[in-house]
């Protein structure tokens, strides 16, 4: 840029493109994004605190807690890291909101038993009460950020240790920083009066649950079901350049290159032909003669039948290859050495497929490949140059020629020809294409290529790369690590339900209202038609790790509730009254907390304020009426009477 302005152009003149380019501009939108939004979800969080809790001094308690686990978060998972990318940039805000939700469950239960008992009783009950609770919440969201290790991205790998670090700083700092700051100033008791809108729609929840509970599980089942069809009809597509905003600089040279330029995106076509020399085809025209007579030195300007000296042909001397006392020489074919050399006609065969290739699914039918380079080129244009009669040089003018080309100081050779003369590159030049199309393009033209060019034995296939044909195979390899991360989350997080419950029906029945969240924040992106970007696909395994973090409350909640002797209807009446309203309250942060993303003009950010948000919504639906109608029809056994 700096090049570029001090050359007198403007801004809206330089059109930067390219792979390079747009990881550039990544980390500019990572230094761009931690900042501002931060800011934005900590603002959102006070207006929140401020609303719910009506105690500057409680909301004081939550942030003095939340801001250093994020503190710890970035900088203690930051150092392991090494550096914070673009998608562990979400990081502090994660951490941030997760912080703050599990704070305002154990202030909000202080402060309902304050109501009732001295500061020290009140204390001493909320971490009875809640302690567990959150332990176990905390410990599930930890399973779910650990799971990302399955996961072949780096940078999700990178946002799973600085929010795995964040999630055990805030319980930490929350079961340690809080007893102390109550400890010096208390804080006041919870008036009824602030929660009562929320008790009319719990106790609604409740009698909905008691009345038809087989109904709730009918229309969860059904729901479920739409989200799973939702999951079908997902595309899931990645383009750099589409990450950014319409009007950003990346956006708008990707738009201009591909318009009026030969597309800003490169791909790559490696041509194995088995053998070293082999692109020169010096075994069809060279025919090898064997000598009685000693070494000797050639003359600087001996000369063939061709008029063309052995060391422009890239071959090795007499005197190198002398094997005492017999001595080997090199003698070109004159019929063979005249005729074309394959390799080339097939390059240029190729170049003018590849260029014709259209598909009315693929940029509307619109060519996909604009540009094709390849050694050919160079053969051609030198060819001309030479006084050439023909389009292409024979084998043997072809292996002159290259060499003179490069004697002559001529430039770009080795982007498409390797020193050893085995390896060829056909470098495309096409607009952007993100992976979805690149799938369905190889799909289409590698069968023609390999039929072109086949693989020689030991060899290297004929096949396309580039950014976006490798992104691609990290989608088909992602989706089986998906799945994997998403299985390993929820069988440990089924197996803690499990052990903390005594019973394995408790903890495979728990995790059934939470599949539905989960899978409906993504599904809904599938409905709705819109494509899914690969670094919003690993927040399946998140999602699950904070959705369970309400059922966890509820379940232990009740148990306490039916341990101290209350029938089933009056144990989920309390439960839904006093953790309830803390599920309420903390699945508002959440929601609010992480719609922030909604805002920001980079797309996965996008996602994740669309997928996360939804699965939290999703996840209070679920655990205020599945949950209590599974525990009417005794189907989660959390005590021995159910």
């Amino acid at each position: 840029y700096s090049w570029a302005k001090e050359a007198g152009y403007q801004e809206h003149q330089i059109y930067p493109t390219g792979m390079p380019v747009s990881a550039g501009f990544l980390l500019e939108e990572t230094r761009r994004h931690m900042g501002p939004f931060f800011g934005a979800t900590l603002l959102v969080i006070c207006l929140l605190l401020v609303l719910m809790l009506r105690s500057f001094k409680a909301v004081v308690y939550c942030l003095l807690v939340a801001l250093p686990a994020v503190v710890w978060a970035v900088g203690f998972g930051g150092t392991i890291n090494g550096r914070i990318s673009i998608v562990a940039a979400m990081a502090p805000m994660i951490v941030l909101v997760l912080s703050v939700a599990n704070v305002v469950h154990l202030v909000g239960q202080y402060r309902f038993e304050r109501s009732r008992k001295d500061a020290r009783e009140s204390l001493i009950s909320a971490f009875q009460e809640v302690g567990m609770a959150c332990f176990l919440t905390s410990l599930t969201t930890l399973i779910g950020f650990s799971s990302l290790r399955f996961i072949p991205l780096v940078t999700a790998q990178e946002l799973g240790v600085v929010c795995a670090v964040g999630v055990v700083a805030s319980f930490l700092l929350a079961f340690t920083v809080v007893p102390i700051l109550i400890s010096y100033s208390d804080l006041p008791a919870q008036e009824a009066k602030q929660s009562k809108k929320t008790y009319e729609i719990l106790n609604w929840c409740q009698r909905v649950a008691r009345s038809a509970p087989r109904r709730v599980i009918a229309t969860s089942l059904a729901l479920t079901a739409l989200a799973v069809v939702g999951l079908n009809a997902l595309i899931i597509d990645t383009n750099l350049d589409a990450k950014f905003y319409d009007d950003h600089p990346v956006a708008l040279a990707a738009k201009f290159f591909s318009e009026r330029l030969s597309g800003g995106l490169s791909a790559e076509v490696l041509i194995d032909t088995g053998r070293s020399g082999g692109a020169l085809e010096r075994d069809a025209f060279i025919s090898e003669v064997v000598s009685d007579q000693p070494p000797r030195e050639p003359s600087l300007d001996e000369e063939d039948e061709f008029g063309i000296e052995d060391d422009e042909l890239g071959i090795e001397d007499a005197s190198d290859k002398a094997i005492s006392p017999v001595s080997k020489r090199e003698k070109i074919d004159a019929i063979e050495g005249a005729k074309g050399n394959r390799y080339l006609e097939q390059l240029v065969l190729a170049a003018e497929e590849l260029k014709a290739f259209r598909d009315p699914t693929i940029l509307d039918g619109k060519p996909v490949v604009i540009g094709a380079f390849s050694v050919a080129d160079i053969a051609q244009r030198t060819h001309l140059a030479m006084g050439g009669e023909t389009a292409l040089p024979s084998r043997a003018q072809f292996a002159a020629q290259l060499a003179l080309f490069e004697d002559q100081g001529g430039e770009g050779l080795g982007s498409f020809v390797d020193e050893d003369r085995r390896y060829l590159r056909m470098q495309l030049r096409m607009p952007s294409l993100g992976t979805r199309n690149s799938v369905a393009f190889m799909k289409a033209v590698e069968p023609q290529l390999r039929e072109r060019f086949p693989t020689p034995p030991g060899g290297i296939k004929t096949q396309i790369n580039g950014i976006d044909i490798l992104l691609s195979d990290v989608i088909e390899a992602l989706g089986i690590q998906l799945y994997i991360g998403f299985a390993f989350a929820a069988l440990v997080i089924t197996l803690v339900m499990s052990l903390v419950y005594s019973s394995w029906r408790v903890g495979l029945a728990s995790m059934m209202p939470n599949i539905l969240p989960v899978i409906s924040g993504i599904g809904i992106l599938g409905l709705i038609g819109l494509k899914i970007d690969i670094d919003a696909l690993f927040m399946v395994s998140i999602a699950l790790g904070i959705a369970v973090d309400d059922t966890i409350h509820f379940l232990t909640r009740y148990k306490l509730e039916r341990t101290a002797g209350l029938d089933k209807d009056e144990a989920i009446r309390l439960s839904l009254h006093e953790t309830g309203v803390g599920i309420v309250r903390t699945s508002i942060i959440l929601v609010m907390g992480f719609g922030v993303f909604l805002f920001s003009p980079y797309l996965t950010f996008k996602y994740v304020g669309l997928i996360l948000p939804t699965t939290m919504l999703m996840a209070v639906i679920a655990d205020m009426l599945v949950i209590p109608a599974m525990v009417y029809l005794n189907w989660i056994p959390v005590v021995a009477d159910d």
